[in-house]
């Protein structure tokens, strides 16, 4: 994917309601499709001037 390509989804935090602060992420099915991802993926998180950034680790970019 060239930067030209990137499209951007704006999700919410899902609180974990324990107490802890920590919050979830849950990736809509829709996007996992179109990306090609599946449960047990790597991925990393990169932080952004106004949030985050995901992309899948694969063995030609480790």
């Amino acid at each position: 994917m060239t930067s030209d390509d990137r499209r951007i989804w704006t999700l919410p935090l899902q609180d974990c309601r324990d107490g802890s602060g920590d919050r979830i992420l849950e990736l809509p099915d829709t996007l996992l499709a179109e990306l090609g991802w599946s449960e047990g993926d790597t991925l990393v998180i990169e932080p952004q001037a106004t949030g985050f950034s995901l992309r899948k680790i694969t063995n030609e970019n480790v």
